[in-house]
């Protein structure tokens, strides 16, 4: 079975998702598959490894062609940097293990007009998408959004990796050290059960896409990064038997919003909580 079959293949077992997914937005359906439109974009995007939307480089051959868009600019590490002082009230709870912090950064929109393309303008752009914009906790390092956990889309955590199953969760103002496996709002995750088959995961991911409630609080696929308030997350990237990039880990982690700026970028300091192997995802 080849790579470019099991991304396809995945890529039809999570529908797309993104701001404003619901039970209507996929799209028509293609009497001749079975697919939906969106899904159908899906499989090509997961294909061609890369999205083709507002909020990604729309002239990615041209800016591909830099040899500094291929390394985090000077720019980009500018802004990822974290001050100090924003820190300086977590210093005891950042030296304790599985722990850390994270500054995402917004993407930008590029004037055009017509056809004409604003080139440098799309190589900060496309910067920012590949080095600032998402990150995964399977690899430990920021990626492009179609292979993060979740990226900052529009001052809202969003999961657009549609070959995971990713749910996310607000638990309010908690602090992480008081966040565990056992905690009201981590329950749900710890206890989540992931299917194995492409139709089990399929009903999963859209019942979680249009969120789900658990006594207090509601899972989804995207939340709202709110200042002083607690994010909880559970990734699971499926293993299909194929070579991966990643080591197919499922993980859960508590994230806390502790700044946002005039940007739009948040930071957060975070707690991983637990991390095992992924299931195996049965394609038959």
């Amino acid at each position: 079975m080849g790579a470019a079959f099991s991304a396809a293949v995945l890529a039809q077992t999570f529908p797309p998702y993104g701001p404003g997914y619901g039970k209507n937005n996929q799209g028509p359906t293609d009497p001749s598959t079975g697919q939906t439109e969106w899904t159908k974009q899906q499989v090509r995007s997961i294909e061609q490894s890369g999205f083709r939307s507002e909020r990604t480089p729309i002239a990615p051959d041209i800016v591909r062609s830099r040899r500094s868009s291929l390394k985090p600019s000077n720019e980009t590490l500018k802004r990822l940097k974290v001050q100090d002082g924003d820190l300086a009230p977590y210093r005891e709870f950042l030296q304790g293990g599985g722990t850390g912090v994270l500054k995402l950064l917004p993407t930008i929109v590029c004037p055009r007009k017509g056809k004409r393309v604003d080139v440098e303008c799309e190589i900060r752009r496309y910067n920012l998408w590949l080095f600032a914009n998402s990150y995964s906790f399977q690899v430990g390092k920021y990626v492009p959004p179609v292979f993060g956990d979740f990226a900052l889309v529009d001052g809202k955590v969003d999961s657009w990796d549609n070959r995971k199953q990713t749910i996310l969760g607000t638990i309010g103002d908690v602090s992480l050290q008081d966040v565990t496996l056992q905690s009201e709002g981590c329950k749900f995750l710890a206890d989540f059960a992931p299917a194995t088959t492409v139709e089990g995961v399929r009903d999963q991911a859209v019942k979680i896409a249009n969120g789900v409630t658990d006594g207090r609080y509601t899972y989804s696929r995207i939340v709202t990064a709110e200042l002083n308030n607690t994010i909880v997350m559970r990734s699971i990237e499926y293993s299909t038997g194929e070579p991966a990039a990643s080591p197919n880990a499922d993980v859960i982690v508590a994230m806390r919003v502790i700044k946002k700026d005039a940007d739009g970028s948040i930071t957060l300091i975070w707690k991983e909580l637990d991390r095992k192997a992924a299931p195996a995802l049965v394609l038959q």
